[in-house]
């Protein structure tokens, strides 16, 4: 991360779909948080159902979040149903709130979950950008469930793909990570990007 100011957004999305330069995560930083922290980030965000053993998967792959362990196909696991559609009142205001008022958000601008920042000549300027993140997301969000589905959906779905291309990086071997490893990059940026197009929008015309 440079010393851009911190208003200036790091991660491109369409203009139409981003209002006024607002930075939702910065992408190097959310890509770089762990699997397990992540996959603790998605129980907290679905109320303890994502990463649940489903019985009735068929298909099963090696987790990075789990040394040895195994969690549903990503496909498989999400067929049955959006967690966060069928969350009830309760469960999506506490999930919302552990975005607003917890450390979520703060990770995907490279502020340790434990404490402390992985940049810190650059503390100042993710503290801010989290900072504006959670504030915008909360002003948004008052007498409007619409936004909290969507901040909810939006970041269960970017925790998601973190989990996914931490996963695929290392199933790589060191020639195939040579050859490989900018596309599943590049790939992953696309997701978040489609990860947080919905809530944008919904941003964009509450501006």
């Amino acid at each position: 991360m440079n010393d851009n100011d911190a208003s200036e957004p790091l991660v491109e999305h369409p203009k139409k779909h981003r209002p006024s330069k607002l930075m939702l995560y910065e992408v190097d930083s959310t890509l770089e948080i762990g699997s397990s922290i992540a996959m603790g980030f998605l129980v907290l965000l679905t109320s303890g159902k994502e990463g649940r053993y489903n019985p009735d998967a068929a298909k099963h792959k090696k987790s990075s979040c789990c040394a040895g362990g195994t969690l549903p196909d990503t496909s498989e696991h999400t067929t049955e149903g959006n967690e966060v559609e069928k969350a009830s009142a309760e469960e999506l205001s506490l999930a919302f709130a552990s975005l607003t008022d917890g450390n979520m958000i703060d990770a995907c601008f490279g502020i340790n979950p434990m404490g402390g920042s992985r940049y810190d000549d650059a503390s100042k300027y993710a503290t801010q950008s989290s900072k504006t993140a959670k504030e915008t997301l909360r002003n948004a969000a008052d007498g409007n469930d619409d936004v909290k589905r969507l901040a909810v959906e939006a970041y269960v779905k970017c925790f998601r793909t973190v989990v996914d291309y931490n996963d695929e990086i290392v199933s790589l071997n060191f020639v195939s990570f040579c050859f490989k490893s900018q596309k599943l990059r590049e790939d992953a940026e696309k997701k978040l990007i489609d990860s947080f197009e919905d809530l944008y929008d919904a941003l964009r015309s509450n501006a």
